[in-house]
């Protein structure tokens, strides 16, 4: 896999500064605003209808730790190590896994756009609640397609098993006070990923995930060991880029799932969605 550098971008403002100032550098008859020293607003959507090959987009939100750790250096070695494992162990592609964790929330995150009269100054779209409850969902895929059960890791102390009822085949269901993964249920997800991916010494499977500290333990690692699975951390702060399920799975069920909440809110008379 080849290097790809972040895209080259700048902002509106000061793209339209930058060309106010070439013009009066190089004494170009123009007329851009003097006092804020800007180019317009239609000089710049003309400029955008001849060439084509430029767009605006809205970009995501990037942390200043993501951006200095995304490098070459970095993406080089983790690719190199993992080209380094997948040729001693002679791993294929349907025994290399990679997990990620995800919270689902029982509020969806925007309501879809709605038809409303021209001139209208507040639509309002209905949603479960002003928070909802979050739960994190462990999903593992293998790039040959196979998905291990999800396991469902809920807010609470005692488990119902009404939050059993429909759920996902297999699925494994657990709980911590916050909802969030620890190191006590990553060892029981590497017990259920071991008992659906049925790894041994001839046939032994590469785990591919982030270094979140839940997964940084001694008992995880005897475990993997143990069990033919041999495990590789992406690097930090570079899962925006390098993690497979949160660049293209993520993004998609989420879309889906909040889909049917609106669905299940308008056909149910706005029944209200719960863990349940």
């Amino acid at each position: 896999m080849s290097w790809a550098p972040e895209v080259k971008s700048e902002s509106v403002s000061d793209f339209r500064l930058s060309t106010e100032r070439f013009a009066e550098d190089n004494v170009l008859k123009h007329s851009f605003n003097k006092e804020t020293c800007l180019a317009g607003k239609d000089w710049l959507y003309s400029y955008l209808k001849r060439n084509t090959n430029l767009k605006l987009r809205q970009p995501e939100n990037t942390s200043l730790n993501r951006i200095s750790a995304f490098n070459e250096q970095e993406v080089k070695i983790f690719f190199d190590n993992l080209k380094a494992v997948i040729h001693k162990f002679e791993i294929d592609p349907h025994r290399t896994y990679n997990q990620d964790e995800t919270g689902i929330t029982t509020v969806q995150k925007k309501c879809p756009k709605v038809l409303a009269l021209k001139g209208a100054k507040r639509v309002g779209g209905a949603t479960s609640g002003e928070r909802g409850r979050t739960i994190t969902a462990v999903f593992c895929v293998s790039a040959g397609g196979h998905y291990i059960p999800p396991m469902l890791i809920y807010p609470r102390k005692r488990m119902t098993p009404n939050l059993q009822v429909n759920g996902p085949h297999g699925a494994l269901y657990c709980l911590s006070n916050n909802g969030w993964t620890n190191s006590e249920l990553f060892l029981e997800w590497l017990a259920h990923f071991k008992k659906h991916s049925h790894p041994t010494p001839e046939d032994p499977v590469l785990l591919i995930l982030d270094n979140h500290n839940s997964h940084i333990s001694i008992p995880a690692y005897k475990f993997c060991k143990d069990s033919n699975i041999h495990m590789i951390s992406l690097p930090p702060h570079t899962s925006h880029r390098l993690q497979p399920l949160d660049l293209t799975f993520f993004g998609p069920l989420k879309n889906a799932l909040y889909r049917e909440y609106d669905l299940h809110l308008m056909r149910s008379g706005h029944e209200k969605i719960t863990e349940y």
